[in-house]
């Protein structure tokens, strides 16, 4: 009987009333992280080469809680201890070096250029989008500043870069930070205006354990751009850890990253 009344009482909700999910990735469908990285790309040049030598910045392993799971990882400025890889030994990995010997920041990301999301359609309807995914660091970059130019590490971030047109991009970044900072860095604080940056976690966040973050992505659209609201796109997912100015050891991991539409 109870099945019954759920069956005719999910008849009864309009359709307007349900979840959409658009996965990003959730990593489980890479056979190691050179398969990973045939997805993922990254700009920065010689990045094929350097991790045909073993030189690793970003990499596929077990989830550590679900072991039949994958996530995807990043260890900066150290050997991230205790890692299991499915493609080379964890004692092997090293870090992207550049010509003086500098780890550099390398930002990988997944292309929609082709097949944007459209979520100016879900706007339309009267919709909101939500970005989700789950994080988990185990070391912060120790001595960043979210506000200074030159000190802005993090332990990972994850962006959208979303098409406006002619060409035309802006991006709304969130970020594991490693002050105490909350919401939205000041933009006068930044150093590009085309680009909106929100700390999703701080060092008060609990490290070692998945942390899950749904963030509304339509709302922050909406107050950093409203006269594109309704004709935006994704064009990009980009995923970024650096420690490249601060010179200080940070590992984080990322895994279920999904969009959401909710009425």
């Amino acid at each position: 009987m109870l099945v019954l009344l759920l069956f005719v009482f999910n008849l009864l909700i309009p359709s307007s009333w349900s979840e959409e999910t658009i996965l990003i990735d959730d990593f489980n469908s890479y056979k190691d992280t050179k398969d990973f990285l045939e997805v993922w790309k990254s700009r920065r040049d010689g990045y094929k080469k350097i991790l045909n030598n073993n030189s690793y910045y970003y990499y596929l392993r077990p989830d550590p809680f679900i072991p039949e799971k994958k996530c995807l990882c990043s260890a900066l400025r150290e050997y991230p201890k205790g890692y299991v890889r499915t493609d080379i030994p964890s004692e092997d990995i090293k870090m992207v070096i550049g010509p003086e010997g500098e780890v550099k920041a390398v930002t990988i990301y997944k292309d929609y250029w082709l097949k944007k999301i459209k979520i100016n359609n879900y706007h339309n309807q009267g919709k909101e989008v939500f970005l989700e995914w789950e994080w988990m660091a185990y070391k912060l970059p120790e001595g960043a500043l979210d506000e200074v130019e030159g000190m802005d590490d993090h332990a990972m971030s994850l962006y959208a870069v979303l098409y406006i047109g002619w060409m035309r991009f802006r991006v709304i970044k969130y970020i594991w930070s490693a002050t105490d900072n909350t919401g939205m860095i000041p933009v006068e604080k930044t150093t590009d205006k085309d680009k909106r940056v929100y700390i999703a976690s701080n060092k008060k966040t609990p490290l070692g354990k998945w942390i899950k973050v749904s963030v509304n992505l339509s709302k922050a659209i909406k107050d950093f751009m409203p006269d594109r609201y309704d004709d935006v796109t994704i064009a990009a997912i980009s995923l970024l850890a650096d420690s490249d100015d601060v010179k200080k050891p940070t590992q984080a991991c990322i895994r279920n990253i999904k969009l959401v539409v909710r009425p």
